[in-house]
């Protein structure tokens, strides 16, 4: 209709799923999260396998990609969708958003980082697993047991082993965030810079950490389909 705009024309992003178009508002991890119009959505199931086409985002321009139907929220005329999809696909869908400096990046699952955790103040560190990390925060997956040691606590301090970097990266924390993450439970983590000892190099090291993995993932980028004719022409 004349003088209306769809969703994924406010957006630097944007993709399509058969006839629909959607702008992307968030990219982390392993998911990318669209917005369609609630009058121009397509019917969807969770857990179904569905192929995204990249309208815009640079290198992403008329590629295509699998994705999972993982969640589904009405917010007002629009409908916000979450998929989910390879982490490399989702490093270059925040690049094509500009969010590259502080896009939150997954280490490699081999290396199974630990960041070591206690209450401030106590005596007793936790070891967790390194599940994500940005330039403002990290998450990491604890037992059962650990989450009880942590429960009457927000502050917390850190200590972090990152590949290349040759020393512990030392932090104040706050708890932001707790959720299930499968039989352990996931911590978000935020950063607290003014109670942080050498907060410069922590987030010049997590900044290398984080470029590094991405051009990891780009490199991976194989995993896309090329662009389609059709894709070149629309925008």
């Amino acid at each position: 209709m004349f003088g209306i705009k769809r969703p994924h024309e406010d957006y630097a992003l944007s993709v399509r799923l058969g006839k629909f178009d959607a702008g992307v508002i968030g990219a982390a991890g392993s998911k990318l999260t669209v917005l369609f119009s609630e009058r121009s959505s397509p019917p969807l199931c969770i857990g179904e396998k569905v192929k995204l086409q990249f309208l815009d985002g640079g290198t992403l321009h008329g590629r295509e990609a699998q994705a999972r139907v993982i969640s589904w929220h009405d917010r007002g005329i629009h409908r916000e969708v979450e998929f989910r999809l390879p982490a490399e696909v989702v490093v270059l869908a925040a690049g094509g958003m500009g969010l590259r400096d502080d896009f939150r990046v997954v280490p490699n699952p081999a290396d199974r980082l630990v960041a070591k955790v206690r209450a401030r103040g106590r005596t007793e560190w936790q070891r967790t697993l390194l599940k994500d990390l940005s330039l403002t925060g990290i998450g990491v997956l604890v037992s059962s047991e650990t989450d009880g040691a942590l429960v009457e606590t927000s502050l917390v301090e850190v200590e972090l082993d990152l590949p290349g970097i040759g020393q512990s990266l030392p932090f104040i924390g706050r708890i932001r965030s707790r959720c299930m993450a499968g039989c352990t439970i996931r911590h978000g983590i935020e950063i607290v810079p003014k109670m942080t000892e050498g907060h410069a190099f922590l987030e010049e090291s997590l900044r290398a950490y984080s470029l590094q993995r991405q051009k990891e993932l780009i490199g991976a980028s194989r995993l896309l389909s090329e662009p389609k004719e059709d894709a070149r022409r629309s925008a």
